[in-house]
């Protein structure tokens, strides 16, 4: 399922309120399944419009099961380490739970699963926030926040039965619930596909972008080193590992000038008989 910004957000108002009321499999299974729903939208968010979505979040797709999508999503470092390991986690107690038809958060395996989840509880908040208290008793959300007059009321930070594993499942999801729809909101800009290649040249020509950045950032590195080693000297200091530093910077400088070397006339014999090949036609 693919969302803009805000839809997401209403997915999750609502689907929140479907988590309540839920047995503890109940619980599981539908907060297992938000979680891969949600997490489906983020990756979405960063593949360009010509890629078909049953292709890739199917059945069949290589997306198309919540553990190659936490992946996913942790390869392209769209989730935090954390993030990754605490969905694993509910992937592995949705794992559990579903195989018993009367499976509880209670029975030991579980419980001790739950009890290691850690996102709902460091960054737990209520989902009712009262409002700020006016001058004569009126409540509402103040436009300036510093106003002395307005008393804006703190909040308990502290997971409420914070030692019950169904409580601390059901906070888990909700954070991340949270989380995935605040890193989709800053995923990067979907990408659009590559222009195709169209002359021989042309792979190798981008391929040596990067062995190009590398030789700048050699020759850089290089000067700098060279600069420390003269200052040494120059105070009378040894230099023995400096110069033996540099040797091997200047051997590893020396074979990317080859590779490019070799590269761009490779290049430019392919890019020459292409041209040639053209006017004989």
């Amino acid at each position: 399922m693919s969302f803009e910004g805000v839809e997401m957000q209403i997915f999750v108002d609502e689907f929140e309120k479907e988590l309540e009321g839920q047995s503890d499999r109940g619980l599981v299974i539908v907060g297992a399944a938000g979680l891969d729903v949600v997490l489906e939208g983020l990756l979405s968010a960063t593949l360009n419009d010509e890629v078909k979505r049953e292709a890739m979040f199917g059945p069949n797709g290589p997306l198309g099961e919540f553990s190659s999508r936490i992946k996913m999503a942790a390869g392209l470092g769209l989730i935090s380490r954390d993030e990754r390991r605490e969905l694993e986690l509910v992937r592995r107690i949705r794992n559990k739970t579903a195989h018993e038809v009367n499976a509880t958060l209670s029975t030991d395996a579980l419980r001790d699963l739950c009890m290691t989840l850690v996102l709902g509880r460091r960054l737990y908040a209520p989902k009712v926030i009262p409002l700020a208290e006016f001058p004569g008793g009126t409540r509402g959300i103040p436009h300036d926040f510093d106003d002395p007059r307005v008393v804006i009321p703190a909040v308990d930070l502290t997971l409420p039965d914070s030692s019950n594993p169904r409580s601390v499942f059901a906070a888990s999801v909700r954070v991340l619930l949270r989380i995935l729809v605040a890193r989709t909101a800053t995923a990067p800009d979907k990408k659009s596909p590559p222009a195709d290649f169209m002359h021989p040249e042309e792979p190798l020509e981008h391929s040596m972008t990067q062995v190009s950045s590398q030789l700048k950032r050699a020759e850089a590195l290089l000067e700098q080193m060279r600069q420390l080693r003269d200052r040494l000297q120059e105070n009378g200091r040894p230099v023995a590992e400096q110069n033996d530093d540099i040797s091997d910077l200047e051997a590893v400088s020396q074979k990317l000038k080859a590779m490019q070397q070799f590269a761009d006339y490779s290049n430019e014999v392919i890019r020459r008989s292409r041209r040639s090949n053209l006017e004989q036609q």
